[in-house]
C-alpha cells in the first residue's frame, strides 16, 4: 500500500486521485431534473435579495440548478457577503457536480458565518466529493453538532480515503452502536476493512447491509451495491462483482468499472 504521502505525477496525493476514481465509478448517475422557467422569463434579475433567494428556491425545487446558479451569480455579484445566496450556490453546484467550486462557496459562506452548520457540512461534503482532505471540515462541522451521526460517518469516509482506516474503522463501529441497523454505515465499515485488507470481514458486512434493505432509498441501495462490488473485487471475486454491477449499469459502464475497481485494487 503507498504511503498516505506519495503523490502522483500531477502533484496531488494517490489517494486522493484513487478516491476521485472511485467515487466516480461508483456514483454513475447522473443528476436530472425538469427544465425551470419562471413565467417571466430565465433572465429576469429581481432587485430584492428576498425575491432573488426564493426564485432561487424555486428553481433548485424544480430540478433546474442552472437556473438557480444564474439567480445567484447575479445576486452576489451585488452583494459577495450574502451568506443565504452562498449556500444556495453551494447547493445549485453540489447538484451540478462541480464538487470543487461548491467547496469554495461553502468556504465563502463558513468565512462569514463560522458557527454554520449547513456551511460547514456542506464544505466537507463538497472536499470529500473532490477527492480533498476534508476532516478538518468535518472536524469543524461535529464541533458544531457533536455525536451527530451523519457527520460522524463523513468523518470516517474521510479518514478512509486518506488510507487511515483503523480510525475510520473505530467511527463506524460507535455509530453501529448507536444505530445497529443502519445499513448504510455497515456497508461504508465493510468497505472500509476491504480495502484494509480484510476482504472476506468486509465482503460479510457488505452482504449483510445488501440484504438488510433500504425502504424507499433507491440511491443508498445502489451505493450499498456498488460497495459490494468493490469489495468483491478486493477479494479477487470479479464474476460475482460483474452480477451485482448489472444491477445498475448497462454492460459497457459493467465493464468499465470493473476494469477501475481492478486498478483501484492493484495500487492499494
Amino acid at each position: 500500500m503507498p504511503t498516505p504521502g506519495a503523490r502522483s505525477r500531477g502533484g496531488r496525493p494517490r489517494w486522493a486521485t484513487r478516491a476521485v476514481a472511485l467515487c466516480l465509478l461508483l456514483s454513475p448517475a447522473a443528476c436530472g431534473g425538469t427544465r425551470f422557467v419562471h413565467p417571466e422569463g430565465p433572465e429576469v434579475v429581481r432587485d430584492t435579495p428576498a425575491l432573488n433567494l426564493r426564485l432561487a428556491d424555486d428553481a433548485l425545487s424544480a430540478g433546474a440548478a442552472e437556473t438557480a446558479l444564474h439567480v445567484l451569480d447575479g445576486l452576489l455579484q451585488r452583494d459577495p457577503s450574502n451568506v443565504p445566496a452562498l449556500l444556495r450556490q453551494g447547493r445549485a453546484l453540489t447538484v451540478l457536480k462541480r464538487p470543487a467550486d461548491a467547496a469554495r462557496s461553502f468556504a465563502r459562506a463558513a468565512a462569514l458565518q463560522p458557527g454554520s452548520l449547513e456551511a460547514l457540512t456542506g464544505l466537507a461534503r463538497a472536499r470529500t466529493a473532490n477527492g480533498d482532505n476534508a476532516e478538518s471540515a468535518w472536524r469543524r462541522a461535529l464541533a458544531q453538532a457533536p455525536g451527530s451521526v451523519p457527520l460522524q460517518t463523513g468523518l470516517a469516509i474521510s479518514l478512509d480515503l486518506q488510507e487511515r482506516h483503523a480510525e475510520a474503522q473505530v467511527l463506524y463501529r460507535v455509530v453501529l452502536a448507536r444505530t445497529p441497523d443502519d445499513p448504510a454505515v455497515r456497508s461504508d465499515l465493510g468497505l472500509s476493512l476491504a480495502m484494509s485488507g480484510h476482504a472476506a470481514e468486509g465482503v460479510a458486512l457488505l452482504r449483510q447491509a445488501v440484504v438488510g434493505g433500504f425502504g424507499n432509498n433507491s440511491a443508498e441501495a445502489a451505493r450499498a451495491r456498488n460497495n459490494l462490488a468493490a469489495g468483491l473485487v478486493m477479494a479477487g471475486d470479479d464474476a460475482a462483482a460483474r452480477n451485482i454491477l448489472s444491477q445498475n449499469l448497462p454492460p459497457a459502464d459493467v465493464k468499465a468499472a470493473l476494469a477501475g475497481l481492478r486498478q483501484f485494487t492493484s495500487a492499494r
